[in-house]
């Protein structure tokens, strides 16, 4: 689109700013003009782009939500976005987004049905400032009427990437919040029989096939999932809440709906920063399950290595044998030996250990006996050796340094007698 269109098109929009929200939806609806939500998400996206994005305001942020705004174009669902507006309390100009709005209508509207008396309806709000006062909450419920979730999408994000989205965006609380949001219950674990429904739904499963997995405990469940390269598990993480809102919503295997038009959006005329600080550069991200969720009929079966079953050399080993042979190798251990009355002849198997523990042991009774014996082999000639060996380390560096310093004399004298001899020739003393 050339800059004169564009610039005719934010002049149209502005015409209905100040319009009233409910007049201007009822416009829509009573033509039967619906938009489907991840236009929403898109339109709400870039509305709050300018507020979240804030100097002042990204400066309140903590530095975990600082790391899931760097998703923010990409990931931030409708009810994350509007959940972020309510945390922070900006101070938010609807009219703002009603200019948003139309903008994105008037530049496709060819791509929906409009007639004649629509047309109409539209042009008589022109200039109207019924809805000047209004705040964002009154338009916000006004203009959520016109949005549809279309089949292959769920809060304005395609199901092949809902997992992903949601696991690098979300909190925890939040994702049961997006639960509640249409109407379903997050647990923080599943049953036998939830488990179950969900893998059947997952593959589409046989009511024959769902009577042959009944019996099998959960583990075994779960086991067979993951063959099939789905993980699951009853202790729901970020990516299993996803999976059970998907599944009691009953979008698995949704296909993406072929009706929806390929809209074309206004770019800003102002551009905002959205890179937020690199306060976690050189951090890897969480570890999320990457698995997508299926849109279509198909899946992919992924081979998963079967592990586990280790325990069985751990099983065989006698812990008895064991605690006769530790005392023997460990120290500490070896003290409590005479008090389980253990047979001196496997001590004397290995000599220079037992030989060693014995003389201390034999002792331990009489420790006045001990700091006597010990004086008594107290050897003072060491003493003297260490004292020798440092009086000749002092002698030969006293020498050392000794010799330097005449050295560095006679260099001196050297020099100054070589000064002399110059400076005498150049005045004529010496010929």
């Amino acid at each position: 689109m050339d800059k004169e269109k564009l610039n005719a098109l934010i002049e149209e929009a502005k015409q209905y700013e100040k319009v009233s929200s409910e007049d201007l939806v009822r416009v829509f609806k009573d033509n039967h003009i619906w938009v489907p939500d991840f236009v929403d998400r898109f339109l709400l996206v870039n509305f709050f782009k300018k507020y979240v994005f804030d100097k002042e305001e990204y400066a309140k942020y903590s530095d975990e939500f600082k790391y899931r705004l760097r998703k923010y174009d990409q990931y931030f669902s409708i009810y994350l976005t509007e959940a972020t507006d309510k945390e922070y309390n900006y101070s938010l100009h609807p009219c703002e987004y009603k200019n948003l709005f139309m903008r994105f209508f008037l530049l496709n509207k060819e791509k929906f049905n409009t007639t004649i008396a629509f047309e109409k309806a539209l042009s008589k709000l022109k200039g109207s400032t019924d809805g000047a006062q209004e705040n964002y909450e009154k338009v916000r419920v006004q203009f959520r009427d016109l949005f549809y979730t279309p089949k292959g999408y769920l809060d304005g994000i395609q199901l092949s990437i809902l997992k992903e989205a949601v696991c690098k965006t979300y909190t925890l609380n939040q994702i049961r919040d997006l639960g509640a949001k249409y109407g379903v219950n997050v647990p923080k674990r599943m049953n036998k029989g939830q488990l179950l429904e969900l893998i059947a739904a997952r593959f589409r499963l046989t009511e024959d096939e769902k009577v042959a997995l009944q019996p099998k405990p959960i583990l075994e469940l779960t086991q067979y999932s993951k063959e099939k390269g789905f993980k699951i598990s009853t202790d729901l993480k970020k990516g299993d809440m996803v999976e059970f809102i998907v599944f009691s919503l009953n979008k698995y295997n949704e296909d993406i709906e072929k009706d929806l038009f390929d809209y074309d959006f206004i770019p800003e005329e102002e551009e905002v920063d959205t890179d937020p600080e690199k306060v976690f550069e050189g951090v890897p991200e969480d570890e999320v399950e990457a698995q997508e969720i299926p849109t279509t009929n198909q899946y992919v079966e992924m081979e998963t290595p079967v592990e586990e079953e280790k325990a069985e050399p751990v099983v065989e080993e006698a812990p008895v044998e064991e605690e006769k042979v530790e005392p023997v190798q460990e120290e500490p251990v070896v003290e409590e030996a005479p008090q389980e009355e253990a047979p001196q002849e496997e001590v004397v198997e290995e000599a220079p250990v037992q030989e060693e523990v014995k003389e201390e042991v034999k002792p331990a009774p009489a420790p006045v006996e001990e700091h006597e014996e010990r004086e008594l082999e107290y050897d003072e000639s060491v003493d003297v050796e260490i004292r020798d060996i440092i009086k000749d380390y002092y002698k030969k560096k006293s020498r050392k340094d000794k010799a330097l310093r005449i050295t560095i004399l006679i260099i001196f004298l050297v020099l100054v007698a070589a000064v002399a001899f110059f400076a005498l020739k150049y005045f004529g003393v010496i010929k």
